[in-house]
């Protein structure tokens, strides 16, 4: 949708409601941002209806959604909420906890030394909290970010800046990695990996940065090593367009943010 606005092919005028769903994916340049910002270019006479089961982990994220999709109005519906009563039942959670395994923790290992090698330079600009890398998260770089962005210190000129932004985008996409290789697995992970090193994922610069860091291109060997089979087909499936930067604009009335909280429904 945001390619066919861009090139006038969306008639953005006639739009009166956009329907959101999943949108605690509304974050950073995501493709839902994009969409309100290019539709606010034309007009801003629709509504916007955003409905999530997950919202997010905590507050912060909850209102980078809210700012993203310009909500002004939510609706927060719970278990006990009389809308979702007669869809509720009882359950029974039983919590199994999968261990990764030698071959994936070894990986998982490898990964979180080429993280730490990236992420030490915004530590060291103290941009980026000093934590323990395993427990970032790619949203926690987000929000660095964007504070960044609104408050640099005086002291960053404007090429250090510029290498902040860049070690914050290669952050990010890395963190996007890493989620990939615990959640789907390694070969999801060299699919992603080899579309930013083909140049269809991120930027030259980001290519150019991990073509330089040796603990990443021995990962990456042995990652295709054991994933020869994947062609370039698979990679290029992957493929996402270019998106434009994502612009704060204005809240919009009557939006509507509803939040079904409950497993299953």
């Amino acid at each position: 949708m945001i390619n066919d606005l861009s090139r006038g092919l969306c008639p953005a005028m006639d739009i009166k409601c956009l329907v959101i769903d999943e949108a605690h994916r509304a974050l950073g340049n995501h493709a839902y941002c994009q969409v309100v910002t290019e539709l606010c270019k034309y007009t801003r006479q629709f509504r916007i209806l955003a409905l999530s089961a997950t919202p997010g982990s905590d507050k912060q994220a909850v209102q980078q959604v809210i700012s993203n999709l310009l909500i002004s109005h939510i609706e927060h519906w719970s278990e006990d909420s009389p809308e979702i009563q007669p869809y509720s039942h009882q359950r029974l959670v039983e919590k199994c906890v999968v261990p990764l395994g030698e071959e994936l923790s070894e990986m998982r290992a490898a990964y979180l030394r080429v993280l730490e090698s990236f992420a030490d330079r915004l530590v060291r600009f103290r941009v980026l909290p000093q934590r323990d890398i395993s427990t970032l998260t790619k949203y926690q770089i987000i929000v660095a970010r964007d504070q960044f962005r609104k408050n640099p210190a005086s002291c960053f000129s404007g090429k250090q800046q510029g290498i902040i932004e860049g070690d914050f985008a290669l952050c990010i996409s890395l963190y996007h990695g890493y989620e990939l290789l615990l959640q789907m697995g390694m070969r999801s992970l060299y699919i992603f990996l080899s579309g930013t090193m083909a140049g269809s994922k991120g930027t030259t610069r980001a290519k150019n940065e991990l073509s330089r860091n040796e603990e990443f291109m021995a990962l990456y060997g042995i990652l295709g090593n054991m994933f020869a089979e994947t062609s370039e087909t698979s990679a290029r499936g992957n493929m996402s367009t270019e998106k434009t930067p994502s612009q704060t604009s204005p809240g919009i009335p009557y939006t509507v943010l509803g939040f079904a909280i409950q497993e299953g429904y």
